[in-house]
């Protein structure tokens, strides 16, 4: 057998070199032209081709394979190219015992514009052949292409559509189903963009690289936009077999979970919504915990940090409730929507009887939910972590005492100076009538 090597030329001509290897062995020179007589030859044709000029007997196998036969064709040839001279057989002696090995050839391509052949196929090209008599005739016949996208979506919690900051998404292209290994990483910065941004690079530099943005196979060239280039559009050599393509998210962002399939056809859109998740307060008797408490009033803050009030300027989160008075829900109550950051949870005024916590309390929630061991969700006391989705609020049984220099000493001090004055004019009062 024998090989075409295709080695492309600067000047855009092919060349072909032709390995050589085994073919048929016979124990005679008589058996092996016996073998070789077809209906149309006779021996004195076999005769004249062993023994024409350009016919090499070989002596060994190494002479053979280390020196192939090459040629090159280029258009004023017409793409064709004749390998004269090939060896014809191989004369072996050993142990006193002479036979020769009759070689027989075959022509493959393996190279297409640079492009190593595969199963007959580069990325470009179906490769195929078809050989009458001493003549193979190679036809490279164009794939046709296609493209394939998939656009990247956010929904937010606040039911808005602007991309959080920072995120990034993997998107994957599959083939009839089959996972192709082409990823394009989305993160809202195109390929323009990535060009103009890269300091290294000179005005002339960015603008040739933009220039040949349209060579690339694929990438995000519109803003949240994955698309894949020069797709073969069959699956088959004939080509009447479409292969269809599909986009599936390998890669989300934390706090987003994708809304309906994580797969969507070319052309479509896969949507990624905001997880939320709700918190539940718990309010009870601080000195005994089976007595739940309905009618205390809380208010919660998503803010800036673990030690801050500051509420956040993005994602805001600023809702008030209190707490159930129902027998089956009593002392409960429900905060829905939170999403990931950190929030300050501070009670507004106590159910009847009980003294009001003055200070507030600060946890992070991630997807999941309530962090353990962050901010205040990390010591025992008034503010208990049950967990992810639960906390316990203790109250202290009382009526609160003014503070002192609040409103309530001044008006202490007020009531005082008016009984005094009262006081002070009875005793005027009756010395006066004493007098009279």
């Amino acid at each position: 057998n024998a090989k075409w090597v295709e080695t492309p030329r600067a000047n855009g001509e092919r060349s072909w070199s032709v390995a050589v290897s085994g073919g048929s062995y016979y124990t005679s020179i008589e058996a092996m032209r016996d073998a070789l007589i077809g209906a149309n030859a006779t021996e004195e044709d076999l005769v004249y081709t062993l023994d024409s000029t350009g016919v090499r007997l070989v002596e060994s196998e190494t002479t053979c394979n280390v020196r192939p036969t090459s040629a090159t064709v280029d258009a004023t040839d017409s793409w064709k190219a004749t390998l004269a001279g090939l060896p014809t057989y191989l004369k072996i002696e050993k142990d006193g015992v002479v036979s020769y090995k009759v070689y027989s050839y075959e022509i493959e391509e393996i190279q297409v514009n640079g492009k190593t052949v595969t199963n007959n196929r580069t990325d470009d090209y179906i490769v195929s052949y078809s050989t009458a008599g001493d003549t193979t005739t190679i036809t490279n016949t164009e794939i046709k292409k296609v493209s394939a996208d998939a656009t990247k979506a956010w929904l937010n919690a606040d039911q808005s559509t602007t991309a959080p900051a920072n995120a990034t998404v993997t998107f994957e292209l599959f083939a009839g189903g089959t996972a192709t290994g082409k990823t394009v990483v989305l993160d809202g910065v195109t390929r323009v963009d990535e060009i103009n941004a890269d300091e290294n690079l000179t005005e002339e530099e960015k603008a040739t690289a933009i220039a040949a943005l349209d060579q690339e196979d694929s990438g995000e060239f519109t803003a949240w936009k994955a698309e894949w280039r020069n797709l073969p559009q069959y699956s088959d050599d004939a080509q009447t077999q479409a292969i269809t393509y599909t986009v599936k998210e390998v890669t989300g962002y934390a706090g987003y979970a994708v809304e309906g399939s994580d797969s969507a056809s070319s052309g479509g859109t896969i949507t990624n919504k905001q997880t939320t998740v709700d918190i539940t307060i718990l309010k009870e008797d601080e000195k005994n915990s089976a007595t739940k408490l309905g009618g205390a009033t809380f208010r919660l803050t998503k803010v800036q940090g673990i030690d801050s009030t500051n509420q956040v300027t993005s994602n805001t989160y600023n809702e008030t409730g209190t707490t159930s008075s129902e027998d089956a829900t009593k002392g409960q109550l429900t905060f829905e929507g939170l999403t990931p950051g950190y929030y300050y949870l501070e009670e507004t005024a106590p159910p009847a009887g009980y003294v009001k916590t003055e200070n507030g309390w600060h946890f992070q929630v991630d997807e999941n939910g309530i962090v353990e061991n962050v901010g205040d969700a990390n010591v025992s006391g008034k503010f208990l972590f049950e967990n992810a989705s639960h906390v316990t609020v203790k109250n202290e049984p009382g009526v609160a005492l003014p503070s002192t220099g609040g409103p309530g000493t001044n008006l202490i001090y007020l009531l005082g100076m008016i009984l005094t004055a009262v006081g002070c004019c009875g005793i005027v009062m009756r010395r006066k009538r004493r007098v009279g």
